[in-house]
């Protein structure tokens, strides 16, 4: 996924659980609960500016794990 990642002119979708996967391959995370979007953008917005405490808990546990 790396790889692929700086090869530039592609679009990949990533659906995963694992928040420090995420982080470390997309540049633009969504996060979803019960199937709907509760906040969108890079992770640095989304760690810094969470949208709830669902948000909230799900950065401060990747930057636990960094």
């Amino acid at each position: 996924m790396l790889r692929l990642k700086g090869t530039g002119d592609r679009s990949v979708l990533l659906v995963t659980h694992d928040l420090n996967e995420a982080a470390r391959l997309a540049e633009h995370l969504v996060i979803l609960k019960e199937g709907r979007i509760i906040q969108q953008g890079s992770f640095q917005d989304i760690r810094t500016k969470p949208a709830d405490d669902y948000v909230r808990r799900l950065s401060a546990n990747r930057v636990a794990n960094d």
